[in-house]
């Protein structure tokens, strides 16, 4: 209801134009997820009967089949078009769709009297207002559609006299919560870093962790070292610091971090995006900055923040990708989606797409299982997603998201990965952890979601062949555990870890723990912001689209071998930790190499 009341709020003072244009910009974004998002929340109400619906129009794209390819040959480092991205113009010259197709569009809203017709940048997507109570003549004729002024059934169709012109329209209503079928699952929806203090303020709930009290049972527990780290049979080398807190300087000793700051902050900018409640407070992110001796990075907002009300995500990712990316501008991007089963990404990536300038490296904590959003979504939603992750990568920007921390998530008797990171067109970020007391082996984390695709949208691309052909034949050779069914042809998760345990934070001026791959993911990220300094200092591109690069310099990581999600880890990539733990200076000299961005050698 408040927000309820604020929408009215908000049209009475855009009719007596009382309202700036990038107010009433940042307001639009907030109705679109509030319209098409938030549907049975408790944060906000459906569409009232009457009441205006806003809608995505997702109009057919010209050359996606080029886009895929200029993606590939752009971020492999053997191919001669390395590094050669594109512009937003140049994107929007390739993809732009046929203009008798935005005239049906155009046509088709306003015949059904809508109203405040809106193109993006390449005028691939139309969004539009339309009277509630107009939406069920609007979509009839929709195969198994029902539409009432409160919404429609799906929250994603086409209507018979659009289908040669549109692949979708989205936020008709229809989404619905539904019950979590993972073994070990979390809850529904969206991911949450695990933690005690994460369960006890309702954002989410996990292993809780307590370092005074990991410290105690170490002490009474004779079979582990006091010190921790170094070497064993089924772990690769950590440092000792890391068996009692996952704090920046432990981290940068683990990734082998050189670069404490970047030395051209503004010109690759780095940004995380969140969703629904989800903010940070400046004075925790100084207070954070100072115990661990970082200098400040500038954190720009992008449709507001909070500060009174920080959340446990917002807080763990602004912290920890401004401590390992030092220095490099940071951009704090948040969207109002309040409900579990929101689908926010299509909200963000139309939002970043239309930037000229957006951040190139962009770290994203949610997620949903790809069942879901297959499902609710449909498939043409899921490859219209992959085409914007696409169009992101020949630009230059590098999406991460984490891979999530239900180990096995079984529906209609499949094991399913996440979406988004299940794309094969983004990096996905798992964990690793030292066990419950922190004793050891560096070991994959047992909560990492991680496994194969379950949909052919999701094909395997060439830059994973070679690392999941060598990880059917040792996990055969070392009779590794792999549950049933799983289809190796389809993308694999995840593509690299990082440490996924006994974090800490400063939330409303007090240390918080936390853990899950959604603290992974932070860290990978500004990890690879120095990398785009160190590369922006020599004059050369972003890094962009990783996934190619990270596969063809596999010596630049610290190889997992023990431990299990729903797949036993194996030397070389695996569905458990990926391809291990980076070690960035072995991927800044592969990055700054000559020719092909591939280097020689093995991790020490």
């Amino acid at each position: 209801q408040i927000l309820v009341l604020r929408w009215k709020e908000y049209f009475v003072l855009r009719e007596t134009k009382e309202i700036s244009t990038r107010m009433a910009s940042m307001a639009r974004h907030g109705l679109l997820l509030v319209l098409f998002g938030c549907l049975g929340s408790a944060f906000c109400a459906e569409a009232a009967p009457g009441s205006d619906r806003e809608l995505y129009i997702a109009v057919k794209q010209r050359h996606e089949d080029l886009l895929f390819s200029l993606l590939t040959s752009h971020s492999d480092p053997a191919s001669p078009s390395y590094g050669r991205h594109l512009s937003l113009p140049e994107v929007c010259n390739l993809v732009s769709p046929h203009p008798e197709h935005v005239a049906a569009v155009e046509a088709w809203a306003v015949a059904h009297g809508a109203t405040h017709v809106q193109h993006s940048a390449c005028k691939e997507f139309i969004t539009i207002r339309i009277a509630a109570n107009r939406l069920r003549a609007a979509m009839s004729g929709t195969p198994s559609l029902e539409c009432t002024a409160a919404g429609c059934s799906r929250p994603v169709a086409v209507p018979p006299s659009l289908e040669h012109a549109v692949d979708f329209i989205e936020g008709l209503g229809g989404l619905r919560e539904r019950e979590g079928s993972g073994a070990g699952s979390r809850g529904k929806g969206t991911h949450i870093p695990r933690g005690g203090a994460a369960a006890a303020s309702g954002e989410g709930a996990g292993r809780s962790y307590n370092p005074e009290e990991r410290r105690r049972q170490r002490a009474n527990d004779r079979h582990l070292s006091p010190a921790g780290g170094g070497i064993s049979k089924k772990g690769p080398w950590y440092p000792s610091c890391l068996a009692t807190s996952a704090v920046p300087p432990c981290l940068k000793k683990l990734h082998n971090v050189t670069v404490e700051r970047a030395g051209a902050p503004g010109k690759a900018p780095q940004g995380v995006a969140l969703f629904g409640p989800q903010f940070y407070s400046p004075e925790d992110l100084s207070a954070f900055q100072a115990s661990y001796n970082v200098t400040p990075n500038t954190v720009k907002d992008l449709n507001g923040n909070k500060p009174a009300t920080p959340g446990t995500e917002a807080s763990l990712d602004v912290q920890y990708i401004t401590c390992i990316g030092g220095g490099v501008e940071t951009w704090f991007m948040h969207w109002a989606c309040t409900t579990n089963d929101c689908k926010p990404f299509l909200t963000w990536m139309l939002e970043i797409a239309n930037l000229t300038h957006p951040p190139v490296v962009q770290s994203v904590s949610v997620g949903t299982t790809e069942y879901e959003y297959l499902t609710e979504m449909g498939e043409k939603h899921v490859v219209r997603m992959n085409a914007e992750f696409a169009k992101a990568g020949v630009r230059g920007i590098s999406l991460l998201f984490a891979s999530g921390d239900r180990a096995s998530q079984v529906y209609e008797g499949k094991y399913w990965v996440n979406f988004p990171s299940g794309s094969p067109r983004v990096t996905a970020v798992g964990g690793v952890w030292l066990g419950e007391l922190g004793g050891g082996p560096l070991t994959a984390d047992p909560d990492t979601t991680g496994g194969f695709s379950n949909t052919p949208v999701h094909a395997r691309m060439p830059y994973q062949d070679d690392a999941v052909t060598r990880y059917l034949a040792e996990a055969s050779e070392e009779g590794a555990v792999q549950p049933k069914g799983f289809n190796a042809s389809n993308r694999g998760v995840p593509d690299l870890a990082s440490a996924s345990d006994a974090y800490i934070i400063i939330k409303r001026g007090e240390e918080t723990f936390v853990g899950g791959t959604s603290a992974a993911c932070p860290v990978v990220a500004g990890m690879i912001s120095l990398l785009n300094d160190a590369r922006s200092a020599a004059g050369r591109p972003m890094m962009g689209f990783l996934n190619p690069f990270l596969y063809a310099n596999q010596q630049c990581f610290r190889d997992i071998v023990g431990g299990k999600n729903a797949y036993g880890a194996v030397k070389g990539w695996d569905p458990a930790s990926g391809l291990g733990v980076p070690v960035f200076d072995c991927l800044l000299k592969a990055a700054m190499a000559p020719v092909g961005g591939v280097v020689g050698g093995v991790v020490a």
